[in-house]
């Protein structure tokens, strides 16, 4: 009985202790408890510049863990851009979600909490200069973190923000994950195995087929590959070889949209062709069908023996040989986002992904700070 009893005891006293660290999720981390307890106006510039640890999470120092340690929680678990570590490394192939925990052990994985001040005496002025460190420390396999601030081997990780790249892709090879037989070549064969084992996987925007060549955006962010695909949002140019000479009406009926490709009932967009060559022409579609260029020539009664894709959008490739690929610019990645012209987009673009509902689980430990609007219904 009297065994009963304290087990009775103990379970009671963890139930509350949950119920307490929900409530208050503030105190549930040392650090800033101990904080909190030796708070006052005057050391509240002191603990401005500092990093906040709450739950083991790691959050900028702009953000006052005292003054606003609702904003700095929501803002840990509810953005993206928050991941655990073990999570993290093996997103980026580093290690196993299994063996992360002896991996971070074994090796040197720190995070970044802030900077140090420091004062140097150099001969050069011969004078005190001051400087700045970075204050670095180890946390555990489950530590929530900012994916910047992760070092191994006291050097930032690659491949931290979501990967965006435009290939070249070369005549002979597949877009696909996976081979019909041994012998056949995929696009991912020119990709390095660092950036073949990332999560999630890289995805094609407007596959090509085998025999076609051209500009091919792949990227890890699924929202952005079906913005790319949208109908009427980012145009597709294409460069192809007839085999007979144009009859003279293709400009006219690829305009004029009526025109309807074998086995489907639905006509196709009205798309621009201009005319090269006698046997080499311009076309430039803003949909994606199965093979739509080739069964676009076939219905105007002619074959299609080369076809190359120029750009997506204002996107080209700018002199990128064939099996190479690049990285794109922030310039780009605002293009594609935004649908503005590429000569108004700016390398500062940073693409911030729209507000999330929180789930159920989140709304009464981190409520909203901002006032609820009045319905329409209540004010009448």
């Amino acid at each position: 009985l009297n065994h009963m009893k304290s087990m009775i005891i103990i379970l009671l006293f963890t139930m509350m202790r949950r119920a307490v660290l929900r409530r208050f999720p503030l105190f549930s981390s040392p650090l800033v408890r101990s904080r909190c307890m030796s708070y006052s106006p005057s050391s509240a510039q002191d603990i401005a510049p500092t990093v906040a640890e709450v739950q083991g999470t790691f959050i900028p120092a702009e953000i006052d863990p005292i003054a606003d340690s609702h904003h700095v929680l929501r803002s840990a678990f509810q953005k993206k851009n928050y991941v655990r570590l073990d999570k993290l490394l093996s997103n980026l192939g580093i290690t196993t979600r299994r063996n992360s925990v002896s991996f971070i052990k074994k090796n040197n994985i720190t995070v970044a909490i802030g900077e140090d001040e420091f004062q140097e005496f150099d001969h050069q002025k011969n004078a005190l200069v001051t400087k700045r460190k970075e204050v670095i420390k180890r946390v555990p396999y489950s530590t929530i973190v900012y994916p910047p601030a992760v070092r191994f081997n006291n050097e930032p990780l690659e491949f931290v923000k979501k990967l965006c790249i435009v290939m070249h892709k070369p005549r002979g090879y597949v877009c696909s994950h996976t081979r019909d037989e041994p012998e056949s070549k995929i696009v991912f064969d020119l990709l390095p195995k660092q950036i073949l084992s990332l999560k999630p996987k890289l995805s094609i925007a407007g596959r090509l087929d085998k025999w076609a060549s051209g500009l091919l955006i792949l990227s890890q962010d699924g929202k952005l590959i079906s913005k790319i695909i949208q109908q009427n949002v980012h145009k597709k140019q294409y460069t192809v070889e007839l085999k007979h000479d144009a009859k003279g009406n293709e400009p006219e009926l690829f305009a004029s949209g009526d025109l309807t490709l074998r086995s489907e009932k639905k006509a196709c967009l009205p798309a621009s062709l201009e005319i090269l060559e006698p046997r080499k022409v311009q076309i430039t579609l803003q949909e994606g069908k199965y093979h739509q260029i080739r069964r676009m020539i076939a219905a105007a009664g002619n074959l299609s023996l080369g076809v190359h894709r120029d750009k997506i959008g204002d996107i080209s490739l700018d002199g990128l040989l064939p099996g190479t690929y690049r990285d794109l610019t922030n310039a780009e990645l605002q293009h594609l986002w935004t649908n503005t012209p590429l000569e108004k987009c700016s390398d500062d673009y940073v693409h911030e992904a729209p507000r999330q509902k929180k789930k159920r689980h989140l709304r009464k430990r981190f409520p909203d700070t901002e006032p609820k609007k009045e319905d329409k219904k209540q004010k009448k």
